[in-house]
């Protein structure tokens, strides 16, 4: 038989291969980072902020080099360098309402994941791989990246985001294959089908038994429980582990409730230490800079407590209030971050001198019509150093943290210069402060000493309620310094079993509200009184000291 001649429109091989040879090449999926993956308008097209920016390096464990150190302390918990050592298992968002958390998990742990996790690997000793010399998904089994949820509704606005997040972009459109209502199929390069799907959290865990998870979205994961207290966030991710594949990650993006919880302890434990969890924290505000802060801030009038969980991110202190009203912080914090010039004034120190672990403090306060004014305000940070470090300094007698006589010199040398006498601070630094701190004169012969504020807990609650009443009065000026205003809304009264309210400082590590506990030490001392003012401008009432707690008062 003579052979079929060809049916169809005639393809001219020539032009063709032209037309593949001029088309753009597109890169492999598996070599976008993260951030080009959120942000290029040919991926997910989701603009954004340097906070998100933040979240996503330190979510793939990569160096955080854009924030200064007092950024990287408020969203990461450490003043830095951020590095994490491997890119991590968990990570942990706390922030604000619509921040962009959830959108930013499901798109880095879902779409990402389902497109470019490792489906096998290579066996560990234990394990017998098949045929191919690997482990893990063998054709057939289903592959999952679930948002769970304490109750489906809550999450099918992000589910419809992110569906439409891929039907809208131009490279990820492709992968598509199948949407429903509370699901999709991605239909990955080599053909495999991963589902991301809306699951409510279930009792230990069951809906989340069977299969594989190239990723895990616990969205409002500070919640589960609320409605069941057999629906804990801990049985969930105990049925997750053992099925998560080895490049997934379990995200946990959740506005605070209350500093208790599964999520409180995996969030507070990884804080500024960032390992196989990372953890970070960030305002509505600075995560989303195009949402109406004006209305946050006049809704921060109205419930001060409320705006401060929902929009800060503070979580409420389990059975207690904030200490310091939002309101009073915002009307007092209102200079610029900057250090004031000695004025010829006198001027009355506090410190918190913790020279092993946490940083040492100092602040300086002047009188200012009618009003205590922060001045000054000034931390050493001990350096961080390896376990290797550690040891290596112990064995050549070196000891930890800060030399005591370096830090009290150099504060006394900062009181001289502000015309003050004295610096109160704390006992249990006190034989170091006045061994170190009378080395230090001026020209005149001037030194200062040490008045040693006895700390324990009736005193603080003492200074941080006269702190307050300043506040409240308006008759305190500080900065709008980050540090001093989180350590504030982060002080918490709290009633004790006898019914005795306490005071009680944040604690972030080692450190227990130490530039707050300086700042207070220094801005009660201040008279309000005319005379005393007007006295302060030929020098006068600079050893007005004492009150209590004071070895002197």
């Amino acid at each position: 038989m003579p052979p079929r001649k060809p049916t169809g429109p005639k393809v001219d091989a020539a032009a063709e291969l032209a037309r593949r040879l001029m088309a753009p090449i597109e890169p492999d999926i598996n070599t976008i980072s993260a951030e080009q993956f959120v942000e290029d308008p040919e991926y997910c097209d989701v603009p954004i902020s340097p906070a998100q920016r933040a979240l996503i390096r330190a979510a793939e464990g990569l160096p955080v080099t854009h924030l200064t150190p007092d950024e990287l302390e408020y969203y990461l918990g450490t003043r830095g360098p951020f590095v994490p050592p491997r890119r991590p298992r968990k990570v942990l968002p706390r922030s604000g309402r619509r921040s962009g958390k959830s959108l930013i998990a499901d798109i880095l742990a879902l779409i990402r994941g389902a497109l470019t996790c490792r489906l096998r690997r290579p066996p560990e000793p234990h394990e017998k791989p098949g045929r191919d010399g690997l482990v893990g998904v063998r054709p057939g089994e289903l592959v999952r990246g679930p948002i769970v949820t304490p109750r489906v509704r809550q999450a099918l606005a992000t589910f419809a985001l992110v569906a439409a997040t891929l039907e809208s972009s131009p490279r990820l459109k492709k992968y598509i294959h199948k949407v429903g209502a509370e699901s999709l199929e991605i239909k990955r390069d080599d053909g495999q089908i991963v589902t991301i799907c809306v699951l409510a959290a279930s009792p230990r865990g069951t809906n989340l038994r069977g299969g594989w998870f190239v990723g895990v979205v616990f969205d409002e994961a500070d919640f589960f429980g609320e409605q069941d207290a057999s629906v804990t966030l801990d049985d969930q991710v105990k049925a997750i582990q053992p099925a998560l594949l080895p490049d997934g990650q379990m995200w946990f993006p959740s506005s605070p409730w209350e500093e208790s919880g599964d999520f409180h302890k995996m969030h507070s434990g990884a804080f500024g230490n960032p390992g196989e969890t990372v953890s970070f924290h960030s305002s509505t505000q600075n995560m989303n800079p195009i949402c109406d802060i004006a209305q946050i801030e006049a809704d921060r009038l109205k419930d001060p407590d409320f705006v401060s969980r929902e929009y800060d991110a503070v979580p409420m202190i389990a059975g207690g209030d904030q200490f310091f009203p939002e309101a009073a912080i915002v009307a007092s914090c209102i200079r610029d971050q900057v250090q004031l010039e000695p004025n010829g004034a006198p001027h009355w120190f506090g410190a918190d001198p913790g020279l092993r672990k946490n940083s040492a403090t100092l602040a300086g306060a002047r009188a200012n019509g009618g009003k205590a004014e922060l001045a000054y305000t000034e931390e050493l940070i001990p350096q961080k150093k390896t376990p290797e470090q550690i040891a290596e300094d112990r064995k050549r007698g070196v000891p930890p943290g800060l030399a005591p006589s370096i830090v009290f010199k150099s504060f006394a040398q900062t009181a001289l210069n502000y015309k003050a006498t004295c610096v109160r601070g704390d006992q249990y630094y006190e034989d170091s402060a006045i061994e170190h701190m009378p080395q230090v004169s001026n020209a005149r012969g001037d030194s200062v000493y040490y008045d040693t504020f006895v700390d324990n807990a009736d005193s603080t609650a003492d200074i941080m309620t006269k702190l307050r009443s300043l506040m409240l009065e308006g008759n305190a000026i500080m900065p709008r310094n980050p540090r001093l205003m989180q350590q504030l809304r982060d002080t918490k009264s709290k009633k004790g079993p006898s019914g005795k309210i306490h005071v009680v400082l944040p604690r972030t590590g080692a450190a227990h509200g130490d530039l707050l506990k300086a700042v207070a030490l220094a801005m009660v001392q201040v008279p309000l009184d005319s005379d005393w003012q007007d006295q302060g401008a030929v020098g006068g009432g600079s050893r007005r000291w004492g009150g209590f707690g004071s070895r002197r008062g």
